[in-house]
């Protein structure tokens, strides 16, 4: 069942960004009963990536009032509102530890056409009242890999498989054709994810695999270019990383006896 909710009045205690803050004492604040308080919550967002795609329109994830907040208790899911419901209103809470958490989007592993944006707070409760404020972030990387065209001149199928912790046994498989960015989830801080490159020759037929690692982190933007380099007749790739602040480049040859 849903709260009943205060209307908002200005409160004079501080800010509190993280714990609630006691003001019990406030004079403009709501009259709370014994045993329980009531917080404001203010969400904010940070959608990280600076370009938009065809597949998908990632503004409506920057506007705070399509989000849905939730408040746990022991993992547990006490009340959900959307966040235009709870905006500039007090809600009240019995004492106690609670998580609130506020997101919008669906939480796939990996997705061409939606992400998953989120943020959350833990927030403890004593006869007070304060405000809450945390800022919702995604928590995938937006992974493009492209092919240079002079890859079609020596190689007549060629593609790369990535894994990552969030697809579990499953994988991506990221074809010559496609052109637009995957959203793919970011398990902790930082992840370590592998990736296959797949090369058939052109000439023969024959195909070969090669691996790599890479690191991704929550609202990372990575950019892969992959073209060919031929050196003393061997064919090889090379692969440009863009993270849009360091860029460098890898050259992998091919294994001799697939020349």
């Amino acid at each position: 069942m849903k709260k009943h909710f205060y209307l908002l009045k200005t409160c004079l205690c501080a800010l509190a960004v993280g714990v609630l803050a006691g003001c019990s004492a406030e004079v403009d604040g709501p009259q709370v009963a014994e045993g329980e308080g009531a917080f404001l919550l203010n969400v904010a967002t940070d959608t990280g990536f600076e370009t938009t795609t065809r597949a998908l329109d990632e503004s409506p994830y920057a506007n705070p009032d399509n989000y849905t907040v939730q408040i746990l208790q022991n993992g547990a899911m006490q009340d959900e509102y959307s966040y235009t419901e709870v905006k500039d209103t007090w809600i009240p809470y019995g004492n106690g530890t609670y998580t609130v958490k506020a997101f919008y989007g669906e939480d796939l592993p990996v997705s061409t056409t939606s992400m998953y944006v989120e943020g959350h707070q833990d927030i403890s409760i004593s006869n007070d009242t304060a405000h809450v404020s945390f800022t919702c972030k995604p928590v995938c990387a937006k992974v493009t890999v492209k092919f240079d065209e002079t890859m079609a001149d020596y190689f007549s199928a060629y593609h790369v498989v990535f894994k990552t912790k969030a697809l579990g046994e499953g994988s991506y498989d990221w074809q010559q054709t496609f052109t637009d960015p995957v959203y793919m989830k970011v398990t902790g801080e930082k992840e370590t994810v592998n990736a296959t490159i797949y090369l058939t020759k052109k000439s023969d037929g024959t195909s070969t695999t090669m691996e790599k690692t890479y690191e991704l982190t929550p609202a990372m933007q990575k950019t892969i270019t992959m073209k060919p380099t031929v050196n003393n007749g061997n064919v090889g790739i090379t692969i440009e990383i863009d993270e849009e602040t360091n860029d460098h480049e890898i050259t992998i040859e091919i294994p001799s006896d697939w020349v």
